[in-house]
């Protein structure tokens, strides 16, 4: 079972990128389907600006920016398609704060998914 904070269902077409981690974790990225079904994952990949995520998808997702926000958990954007979503560009959510378990989550539109 997906834990709530990670994933929330959508509509038919939505995806949502998810990024976890912590001050002294790896941050990982997680993507799912309007199901909340993985559609794809960045296992132990050393996560930066520029990293392209596979997955079933017909496009690459790209970081442009990951970070930790000091007391609202980590905070990220990226490009799938021609749009780019996350922190300061669309809405977002933050949890864990200083924790050592801190996430981001931002849906984008996949059609088809």
């Amino acid at each position: 079972m997906v834990n709530a904070q990670e994933c929330v269902g959508q509509g038919e077409g939505s995806c949502q990128f998810v990024a976890t981690g912590g001050p002294n974790n790896p941050i990982t990225l997680t993507l799912y389907n309007h199901a909340c079904g993985i559609i794809g994952s960045s296992g132990s990949a050393q996560i930066n600006p520029g990293y392209s995520l596979d997955s079933q998808l017909p496009y690459t997702v790209d970081v442009t920016f990951i970070g930790f926000s000091g007391g609202n958990g980590i905070i990220a954007t990226f490009k799938y398609g021609a749009g780019e979503y996350g922190y300061g560009v669309t809405q977002y959510y933050s949890w864990g704060g200083t924790s050592q378990n801190q996430g981001f989550r931002a849906a984008f539109p996949c059609p088809g998914f």
